[in-house]
């Protein structure tokens, strides 16, 4: 008989948590795209660029009900997707292994790796500055290759909304790769039963070009007068901003509020009703079923 108490007691208590607690904290993810299309304007020079960046923006710890009054800690991170390109004048080149190089120290993609990118973009900036051929400028391209830095400068900015009975501190989170933005949901004291709290997470992306010639390129006395023509032109080290970027979709998590369960008289009554219910069930059970005795 006591077993059966106990075990009636047990069931009480996994469903009490259960009740209490109906849906674990969660991750909840979106994938997103981040596109650029800007003219650069250098020196008179126009430099048309296209810059593509797939992302998942993913929210730790995101439950589907909380209390009033409750105070949820979560993280917001950005993970780096598959397929990120940069075009130049209509010519496509994939970053992909640049991007994943990046990591939460230097928010920077070193695009120096990728040659045939860093060629085009200094053929197009020669051939217009100095007014010749694109066969020449393409020699003269090939020829400070090594010597060349290009990179894009990142700024990643989660900005929230909530709509409902609810906070959000801060609004807008700061973050990179490995490098999560943190913040705190809470819910009004105030909430009622029932009610609903919608949380949005936008994501923003700005990006800054950054091109240089390391100090080497300048013990090359056969290339030194085109450093410092193009120098003297355009300014080296150059950067030009690609402005700031929303993603084409947005995260939104519904939160319903429970209040709690209060343990009064009644509910009391109720339980040990359910549990008596149980025993009695277990009583007849083994009435109607009784286990043989085993002889050793």
């Amino acid at each position: 008989m006591r077993r059966l108490v106990l075990a009636g007691l047990l069931t009480f208590l996994v469903v009490f948590l259960s009740i209490q607690d109906a849906w674990a904290a969660q991750t909840v993810s979106k994938g997103v795209s981040f596109k650029w299309e800007e003219t650069l304007e250098i020196a008179g020079t126009s430099l048309p660029l296209k810059v593509l960046i797939p992302a998942t923006l993913s929210i730790q710890n995101l439950p589907d009900t909380a209390e009033p009054g409750k105070e949820i800690g979560i993280q917001a991170a950005i993970t780096l997707g598959e397929g990120a390109t940069v075009t130049v004048n209509e010519q496509t080149f994939q970053i992909g292994e640049s991007v994943k190089r990046a990591g939460s120290e230097v928010r920077e993609f070193d695009l120096s790796s990728v040659k045939p990118l860093v060629e085009q973009v200094l053929t197009d900036i020669i051939q217009a500055q100095l007014k010749m051929g694109k066969e020449q400028a393409q020699q003269l391209a090939a020829a400070l290759l090594e010597y060349t830095q290009l990179s894009l400068v990142n700024q990643v900015v989660v900005k929230t909304r909530v709509d409902g009975p609810g906070s959000h501190a801060p609004r807008d989170l700061t973050l990179w790769v490995d490098a999560p933005g943190k913040g705190t949901v809470r819910i009004d004291a105030s909430a009622k039963d029932g009610d609903t709290v919608h949380v949005t997470y936008e994501c923003y992306w700005a990006l800054l070009l950054k091109l240089g010639v390391s100090k080497d390129v300048y013990d090359n006395p056969a290339l030194t007068p085109l450093i410092t023509k193009l120098t003297q032109l355009i300014g080296l080290p150059l950067q030009k901003t690609l402005g700031e970027k929303k993603a084409d979709g947005a995260l939104t998590h519904t939160i319903t509020v429970r209040a709690p369960i209060v343990l009064t008289p009644k509910l009391i009554a109720e339980i040990l009703a359910v549990i008596a219910v149980i025993v009695v069930v277990a009583i007849l059970l083994i009435v109607k079923f009784p286990r043989k005795p085993r002889w050793e």
